[in-house]
């Protein structure tokens, strides 16, 4: 099941769009918020597979909100609903994980298509009952770019990658080598693979094999539960 955060400030566009992409998108949890700062509250406790905001928003607007996402959530892909023309607001944001922008007012059954489009055409493939440390080896071996979505026992990381060398990693409010050394350790997960690197530098300055074996040593030694 994908998850979808709409922000918008209008209750009843609210409303409309999330029963719309519920009946259309079945395979979709929606999550709505009325500006940028309770959009960040969001992203903090939620792995997210999908944004779509509007740009004119009370409290945070919408370039604020794409701004901090900018820095801190690369990897959410983003749709940007909005009544300004496009020439107009194209140089005001820099979001490195890309953009899709339809005008208001929006063609609801056209936005469930797109939504559609974003969350199916990222996604390479998925693997069910590996190790997360066996399957990084071999993609270390292969030297490949992606970003991978690990879920186990409920809990749901994501491992950034590029030729092969681990950059960055996400997990429960925990960013890179933290988080990395606890998914590392995980059992019987299931892995989705996702094109690109969604981190656009290196966070993690140590070699994949060091972190797996700190990773593993942790988990022996009971610092991470199961």
């Amino acid at each position: 099941m994908k998850t979808v955060l709409l922000v918008d400030d209008q209750r009843f566009f609210l409303r409309t769009v999330q029963a719309t992409l519920r009946t259309l998108n079945t395979n979709c949890r929606i999550i709505t918020a009325r500006n940028g700062k309770q959009a960040l509250k969001v992203l903090a406790t939620e792995p997210l597979d999908l944004v779509i905001t509007d740009l004119k928003m009370p409290v945070m607007d919408g370039f604020s909100l794409l701004s901090e996402m900018g820095e801190k959530y690369p990897f959410v892909p983003v749709i940007i609903m909005s009544a300004f023309v496009f020439a107009d607001i194209e140089g005001r944001i820099n979001q490195p994980g890309g953009f899709r922008y339809l005008k208001k007012p929006v063609d609801l059954n056209h936005l469930s298509e797109v939504v559609s489009d974003i969350l199916s055409s990222n996604v390479e493939g998925g693997i069910n009952g590996i190790s997360v440390s066996g399957f990084l080896q071999l993609i270390e071996m292969e030297q490949k770019t992606c970003t991978l979505r690990i879920t186990s026992n409920g809990r749901i990381g994501y491992m950034y990658v590029e030729k092969g060398r681990l950059y960055g990693a996400r997990f429960d409010g925990r960013d890179d080598l933290e988080a990395a050394l606890e998914i590392v350790g995980w059992e019987s997960s299931e892995i989705e693979i996702f094109k690109n690197c969604s981190v656009p530098e290196n966070r993690i300055n140590l070699p994949m094999n060091h972190v797996l074996l700190e990773g593993l040593r942790r988990k022996d030694e009971g610092r991470w539960i199961e």
